[in-house]
C-alpha cells in the first residue's frame, strides 16, 4: 500500500480488523462515506456516513469493513504518537 497523507481520507475495503490499544493517544475513527463495524473495548457498532467513535488512551479498538464496499473514513489520533512535546 502506497503512503498516505494525513489529509487524505482512508479507503477502507472490506475486511480490515485489528484489535490493538495505544496506551497514551486517544484514536477517532470519522465516516465519511459508507459504512464498517467500529469496536472500542467490548462494544461494536456499526457507523454510517458523518458518525464518529472514539478510543480512548488504553482502550482496544479495532475496524472492520464488512458491507461489501469501499468506506472512506478520517482517522486520526491525540496527540499523534510522533508528537514530542
Amino acid at each position: 500500500m502506497a503512503a498516505e497523507s494525513p489529509r487524505q481520507p482512508r479507503v477502507i475495503r472490506p475486511p480490515r480488523a485489528a484489535g490493538h490499544a495505544h496506551a497514551d493517544a486517544d484514536k477517532v475513527y470519522a465516516v465519511i462515506e459508507g459504512r464498517c463495524r467500529v469496536t472500542v473495548g467490548e462494544e461494536s457498532r456499526v457507523l454510517a456516513e458523518g458518525q464518529v467513535a472514539v478510543a480512548p488512551a488504553g482502550v482496544g479498538h479495532g475496524l472492520l469493513n464488512d458491507s461489501g464496499a469501499p468506506a472512506k473514513l478520517l482517522v486520526f489520533m491525540a496527540p499523534h504518537p510522533s508528537f514530542k512535546g
